[in-house]
């Protein structure tokens, strides 16, 4: 009997302590090429190229975990800055724990006025100043919500290599998010904080998860 009893047990701390939260975790992924025509440009990151971005957006309960890796032809110029869009309310304080090789952030209006010759149009965006290398990885965290939006990067060269996502110019889908790409668009962080957080659903969620372990040991 108390070798029964320690089975149950050993079973419902494994479950508490891993398989619902793990199960709650949701994680979008995507990615751009212009090798497939979804990145358009300028200079050798488009011709030859290939310039390639890949997104991980995961849902961590109370926040979200944006992670971007934008990948540029080895023996062209390196990553001079990264913008990607934001909502008109983002503010430097909807982000945090950002990382990466990049000097400073910004979050402000990006056109070609300010140092941006060929991008499409006026980007509402963070931006990853002083970045460096032909492989840009960068990591932060936010409250807001992911939805569909743009990303414009260049190098500092002259004339410079710049990239960004063949959606700019047209409206943002209002899909919810989703892995993959659509209209060639990206998932970027949104005006809206998430409520009920996904962790208290799951946390909501262990009772249930654990009778149902009980019952199913008990058969």
């Amino acid at each position: 009997m108390r070798r029964r009893s320690s089975v149950l047990a050993i079973a419902v701390v494994a479950i508490v302590c891993g398989v619902p939260l793990a199960a709650c975790a949701q994680t979008y992924s995507g990615s751009l090429s212009s090798a497939s025509g979804q990145i358009d440009g300028r200079q050798e990151w488009i011709d030859p190229g290939p310039t390639m971005l890949s997104w991980e957006v995961t849902d961590m309960g109370a926040f979200y975990h944006y992670q971007y890796t934008l990948a540029v032809p080895q023996n062209s110029s390196e990553i001079s800055h990264f913008i990607i869009g934001v909502s008109d309310n983002f503010g430097i304080g909807d982000f945090w724990n950002e990382t990466g090789a990049f000097q400073g952030t910004e979050v402000g209006d990006f056109d070609q006025a300010n140092g941006n010759p060929s991008i499409p149009g006026l980007l509402h965006g963070l931006k990853f100043d002083d970045t460096s290398g032909t492989t840009l990885v960068v990591d932060f965290d936010s409250s807001r919500v992911p939805v569909w939006g743009d990303f414009y990067a260049k190098c500092g060269g002259n004339p410079p290599n710049e990239a960004w996502n063949l959606g700019f110019a047209l409206p943002n889908p209002t899909d919810p998010p989703s892995n993959g790409t659509i209209s060639n668009h990206i998932l970027v962080p949104d005006t809206v904080v998430p409520e009920p957080s996904s962790l208290l659903l799951c946390l909501l969620a262990l009772p249930g998860a654990c009778l149902l372990a009980w019952r199913r040991w008990r058969k």
